[in-house]
Parts: C-alpha cells; structure tokens; sequence
C-alpha cells in the first residue's frame, strides 16, 4: 500500500483552509491502494517522516514549511495551488521545489509538473425550501474583506421590491485586531440596514457555518449573489457551497469568478431577476463537471504519472 499525508494548517476561518479539508475529504476516499492521512501542523511544528508522499497545502503566510526541507526528501511531494493567476501558475508557490502541483483553476491546462484540478465540490450536501415562498429571497455570505459590496445587494432589492436579503458575515480569525474587525462587522451591519426602503426586509448574521449548513443555507434562497469587485490571485472559494446548493447564482466580471463565467452570465449584464432565471442550468453545469468523481480522476492521473501507482 502506499501512504500519503496531506498537510493542512490549523483550522482557521479561512476559504484557503477549508478548501484544503475538501480536498482532503475526496481524496481520503481514493481506495485500498493509496492510504491517505491527514495533519494540521503549523510550519515550525512540521516534521518530515516516512510517508510515500506529501500533499502540503503549502501558503507563503500560514504554512511557509521550508523548500529546502521539501526539497531534502526522497518522498514525493505535491503542492496544493490555489492562488493561480490568470498569468501565472506558480505567482507565490516557491518554483522548483515540489514534484507536482495541484493546480486548483480549472480554466487553467496540465503542463509538466503541473496538474490542473477542478474545485473541490462537496461530498455531502444538505438542500432545504425556500427561506420565503411569498418574497423573492437573495442570499450572500463571506467576509468581510475589500472589494466586496454587500450594499449594492440591498439597494437592487429596493429596486426590485417584496425582496428579503439574507446576509451572514462571519467573523475571521487571521486579520489582527479581532476587536477592529468585530466593530467594523457592527458598523457594516447599520450601514446595510440604513440602506433599506420599501417593502425589502434585511437579515444580516454573523455565523461561520459548516459547510452543510452553509449548503443548506445557500439553497434556502432564491439566489445567491455575490458582489465582487477585486483583483488578485487565485478563485474564489465563496462559491463552492452556493453550486452544490443548485441555486441560481448572481456574480460580477471579478477575476476571481473566472472559472465560472463560461458557464453563466453576470451582473449587471443582466439584473438578479434575470440571473434568477438564466443560470440555475449553467450551476448545475459546474456541479457536475467539477464533481467529486471529476477530482478523483484528475487525482489517479496524477499519481500515475508520478510513479505510484
């Protein structure tokens, strides 16, 4: 049999974090050949020992493990990528480092050393109705970081009318001062809610779910809508839930939705009405092409091109 450990940072509010527990979660289940286990390690903690690979979620802040380190060892290593550029594969991952890569952009094309993988889709999922049958319901979520205008949700709800919104903005656990952050989620919070007119009802949480309940909670609205406007590697996480979730999702011409927008269109070239209806078949799309069998194979493709198995 051979063995593997993947290697996560500590558990942390972070889409970086989680999407490497998805991965996890996939590959865990790869078959009685290939034995899987996983650790969440800070880098000084890390230690090298007698696997036949490592797959390192390897972050140039959280989980730098030295390349020298990785470089020192006859095990087989694989670096998880998730922050690709549109340009560049490799714009923070340490070059000629790892054996391979996994490049998590699936608009991206495998090269030597380089593996392209869809996103990590959930396993599981947990659907549940509408949160209103007698209001057109917009949902969103995440955190509350720059170039995000949750605003603009609750201002095309008035325009709508008989709207509610539902916003949950979790709290973080990387951005130093968590008192600084925990004020200006209050702050944001009146803000939105000042911004509300007519008939449109505003609910504005603060949870960090779990990815089951975050999928049940996606699939409870009508839409959800995602209001990005930001430049900077990688894909955005935030969606992942939403698409297992098949509902109709509202995303702007941000970057990061790159991998998504040969599937639907976006706003505002067409209003959350318009999305509402025009995007639920391209979701369903994006389920399925990136769904846990597609990862998998992408996986055992991998493995054998890497000599083990």
């Amino acid at each position: 049999m051979i063995r593997g450990l993947l290697v996560n940072y500590p558990k942390a509010n972070c889409s970086i974090y989680e999407s490497g527990k998805m991965i996890y979660d996939i590959v865990s289940r790869y078959s009685d050949e290939v034995k899987i286990d996983y650790l969440e390690t800070y880098a000084n903690d890390f230690v090298l020992t007698d696997y036949d690979f490592y797959i390192i979620n390897w972050h140039p802040f959280i989980l730098k493990i030295p390349p020298e380190m990785i470089k020192n060892t006859e095990a087989k290593t694989i670096a998880i990528v998730m922050e690709v550029d549109e340009h560049e594969l490799l714009p923070y991952t340490p070059k000629d480092t790892f054996n391979a890569h996994m490049i998590i952009d699936p608009t991206k094309n495998n090269s030597p050393l380089m593996y392209v993988f869809p996103r990590p889709l959930e396993v599981e999922k947990r659907l549940l109705p509408l949160y209103r049958e007698d209001k057109f319901t917009i949902g969103s979520f995440g955190l509350l970081t720059p170039g995000k205008r949750f605003e603009e949700i609750v201002d095309n709800a008035n325009q709508i009318g008989n709207c509610v919104v539902r916003i949950n903005l979790p709290p973080v656990t990387f951005m130093g001062d968590m008192n600084q952050y925990q004020k200006r989620l209050v702050d944001y919070a009146n803000m939105l809610k000042s911004r509300v007119a007519g008939d449109t009802e505003l609910i504005v949480t603060h949870e960090y779910m779990t990815k089951s309940e975050l999928i049940g909670w996606c699939s409870q609205n009508n839409i959800n809508v995602f209001p990005y406007y930001r430049h900077q590697p990688g894909l955005s996480a935030v969606t992942d839930q939403a698409i297992v979730a098949e509902r109709a999702i509202a995303i702007t011409s941000c970057n990061t939705f790159r991998h998504m927008h040969p599937y639907i269109p976006h706003y505002p070239e067409q209003s959350y009405k318009q999305l509402a209806e025009s995007t639920l078949e391209g979701v369903l799309k994006m389920k399925d092409d990136w769904s846990v069998e597609s990862f998998s194979t992408a996986f055992d493709n991998m493995l054998v091109d890497l000599g083990l198995i």
